[in-house]
């Protein structure tokens, strides 16, 4: 027994030098310095220390999105932590100015208790003490996981597995009901600080359950079977149910967000890494190896990617009739053993996207419902790496000790180069601090330009603008404005419009983009703030040249209130987009009365010759419609050609090409178009490809929207086929309506007695 106890308090020292030595900044405690000061990691800096210290609720997250916020679980808020923290802060102590060092501690606690859990995992299975160390030291630093600690914070929790793991194993031995409860705490806890983890953890203990039965299939088995398991899984669901989704105000969250087939584990991503020398060799002088996303990867090491092999190759020896392992016989329960090795392989399987990969295929994913939502199904690899490590290093030592002492080179040397590629994992890995200015107190924005300042503003909005989460809308945060709104969140609780957010209402998102595209109707957003107080526009003075004149307009007439470096603050009123918009009426009409201007049909024109085309579709029927008494409705998954022709005295140069398109509807966003210039030979000369997400210009309040898209025309007779179809919807229709293709240099004109119309755009003339 005290062998035992110190073999642990071997492995806790160890632990906690190596994590010393490999973070040894974080252990400053200081709260100026992160680990990542972009995107995703920054981001969740923000939503664990708003809510801390300025959230209202438990369940509410505030920081971004504003008005409308988000539920702390897709709010990435972690309140597996932040609600521990926040109760902490209002009821004890206030700690809140740590937040950011205890998230560090936090992650940095979960890598000790990853080795703790593989150290009792293995002293289960028999192994001893001194090769149980050294074995769960080397697999936790090369746990996947450790890469997510660049960024995705809530990912970053090595011990969510082994945990799983070791307490299946105890459940297998003696089928207590205080196992399952501790199961349960698990999946309730982990899917807290990331709900990614729920679906891990459903899929990995339900094919436990599955593979353990069919061990040996008793029906009179089923009810324990099924006790235990609607305490592990059901019980944490019906939690989720009710906290999550039943009273959830939004209804329009993403169906089949985007990434499932492009986020997905491959071969190349869980047996081989660029960081091993030995692969970059291969990689340089042998063949070519497939690089693959940053979701693939869970590389399992050297060893045990021998392993997977001698595994491979005994299966098909013996005709897959026998497990491939021969000490399986000297582990008791051996039940555990081969219910995880199956899960873990089907679950592999699952993570390189079968069988909805295989051609035809792809139509079955529509019926998994759930599923669909977790579209990096690559993470799920990381349930096998934890699984064929301690199977492999369990038969190692079991193949060692039955034979000859020369045996035991093979677990040495095994030992060796997993502690090596363990290092060199790492050693590829940026963990270097960032240092954020605004972070130190003396400079933070609460001091300058001062607290007082930002309790004027209800909300900032960052430009250039970001949205991220619906997965209609990718519009991504350039980095710095994202930290420098995220830091005034931070430290002065003024939130900010823009979003970066999971599964985010499509239609909070257009109210969103709305409010910062090209002035049109009054943002529908207007009506949904708390109070009247002006907004705060965050101006990037460089990256926004980026966008030239997309923004532009969202400062014209502004006062300036504010300005450090590249960023400058902007006082704008609510007032000023019902102004902006009578005040294009006003130059629209001004135009036409001062212009000079020529009629063709119906419209006006600033040139003599009718050289565009409009049509309205007003005498074809349709479910929804914008102008006039018709649109056009087509079915989604064909591609529809809307126009095949010619251009009225089509001269070489810019046109551009505009149409109103319902948006208000999940994956419309998503939907393809194609501008297709060709010869009267048939012979095409240039092809455009975008999204109708990519350009949109701006936005109805009744859910249309307007896709503009240039297009330079190189011959006078070449003719232009238009065409639209959506790949991820199956079923359904879209909605289009008034088409028009003009040069860039004329502009167009209607005017009566209930409509002022201009390039596609209409006002009520009043």
């Amino acid at each position: 027994m005290k062998r035992q106890a110190g073999y642990f308090i071997l492995l806790l020292g160890l632990m906690l030098i190596l994590l010393y030595g490999r973070f040894p900044t974080y252990f400053q405690w200081d709260s100026s310095k992160v680990i990542s000061g972009w995107g995703d990691g920054y981001k969740t800096y923000v939503a664990l220390v708003y809510h801390v210290k300025y959230d209202s609720s438990y369940t509410h997250s505030g920081a971004m999105n504003y008005p409308y916020g988000e539920h702390i679980v897709p709010g990435d808020g972690q309140p597996s932590l932040s609600n521990t923290l926040r109760w902490i802060s209002h009821n004890l102590v206030d700690i809140s100015d740590f937040a950011i060092p205890i998230l560090h501690f936090f992650m940095f606690g979960s890598l000790l208790l990853c080795s703790v859990f593989l150290y009792l995992l293995f002293r289960e299975l028999g192994l001893p003490g001194w090769y149980a160390v050294p074995v769960a030291i080397g697999i936790s630093f090369l746990s996947p996981q450790i890469e997510r600690m660049v960024g995705h914070f809530g990912l970053a929790h090595p011990s969510l597995l082994p945990a799983t793991l070791y307490l299946l194993l105890r459940l297998e031995t003696t089928w207590k009901i205080s196992y399952s409860l501790c199961l349960a705490g698990v999946v309730l806890f982990f899917s807290c600080l990331h709900f990614y983890f729920f679906a891990i953890l459903v899929f990995t203990i339900s094919a436990y359950f599955l593979f353990s039965w069919l061990q040996d299939p008793k029906w009179r088995q089923l009810p324990k079977y099924a006790l235990h398991y609607s305490i592990q899984l059901l019980l944490p669901l019906a939690f989720f149910v009710w906290w999550i989704y039943w009273n959830d105000p939004v209804t329009d969250r993403p169906g089949k967000p985007w990434g499932f087939f492009a986020y997905r584990a491959h071969w190349e991503g869980v047996f081989l890494s660029m960081k091993m020398p030995f692969f970059q060799w291969i990689d340089q002088q042998v063949v070519n190896i497939r690089k693959v996303d940053f979701e693939s990867n869970a590389y399992v090491g050297l060893t045990a990617f021998a392993a997977t092999l001698v595994w491979l190759g005994r299966s098909f020896y013996y005709r897959m009739q026998r497990m491939p392992y021969s000490f399986e016989s000297e582990i008791r329960p051996k039940t555990w053993l081969r219910a995880t090795f199956l899960s873990a392989i089907a679950i592999l399987l699952f993570s390189f996207g079968l069988p909805f990969t295989i051609k035809g295929m792809s139509w079955l994913l529509d019926y998994l419902g759930p599923i669909q939502q977790f579209r990096s199904i690559g993470r799920f690899a990381w349930t096998f790496f934890y699984v064929i490590n301690i199977a492999t290093f369990a038969a190692l030592y079991y193949w060692a000790v039955k034979g000859a002492s020369i045996r035991w080179v093979l677990p040495a040397l095994a030992i060796f180069l997993l502690g090596y590629e363990a290092w060199m994992f790492n050693k590829h890995i940026d963990l270097q601090p960032d240092y954020i200015e605004e972070l130190v107190p003396d400079n933070s924005f609460a001091q300058t330009p001062g607290q007082a300042f930002f309790d004027a503003y209800q909300a900032s909005i960052p430009i250039p603008y970001y949205s991220i989460g619906s997965d209609n809308f990718w519009w991504e945060m350039e980095g710095f404005i994202g930290q420098k709104v995220g830091s005034i969140a931070m430290q002065t609780g003024l939130p900010t419009t823009g979003a970066m957010l999971t599964r985010a209402s499509l239609s909070q998102t257009i109210n969103q983009l709305q409010l910062v595209l090209e002035p049109y109707r009054v943002p529908a957003l207007l009506n949904d703030l708390p109070n009247q107080k002006p907004l705060l526009v965050a101006w990037d003075s460089l990256r926004v040249q980026k966008y030239p004149t997309r923004y532009d307009h969202l400062i014209e007439d502004l006062q300036m209130v504010y300005r450090r470096g590249e960023l400058t603050l902007y006082h704008l009123p609510l007032s000023i987009f019902a102004e902006r918009i009578a005040q294009r009426k006003q130059v629209v009409r001004q135009a036409m009365d001062s212009l000079q201007l020529y009629t063709h049909g119906d419209i006006r024109s600033t040139d003599s010759v009718q050289n565009f085309v409009r049509l309205t579709w007003d005498d074809q029927k349709a479910t929804k419609h914008y102008l006039g008494n018709g649109g056009l409705e087509i079915p989604a998954a064909k591609p529809t050609i809307i126009f095949d022709g010619t251009i009225p005295a089509l001269q070489p140069g810019w046109y551009l090409f505009s149409i109103w398109m319902y948006y208000r509807q999940d994956l419309h966003p998503r939907t393809t178009y194609e501008l297709t210039e060709y010869n009267p030979d048939g012979s095409i000369v240039q092809q455009l490809r975008y999204q109708a997400r990519q350009t949109v210009s701006t936005f109805d309040n009744n859910g249309w929207g307007l896709l503009e898209l240039g297009i330079e025309m190189r011959n006078p007779d070449n003719r232009l086929k238009i065409q639209f179809y959506n790949t991820d919807m199956r079923h359904g229709s879209l909605w289009l309506d008034e088409m028009l293709i003009r040069p860039v240099t004329t502009d167009l004109y209607q005017r009566n007695n209930q409509m002022l119309w201009y390039n596609n755009r209409w006002w009520e003339n009043n």
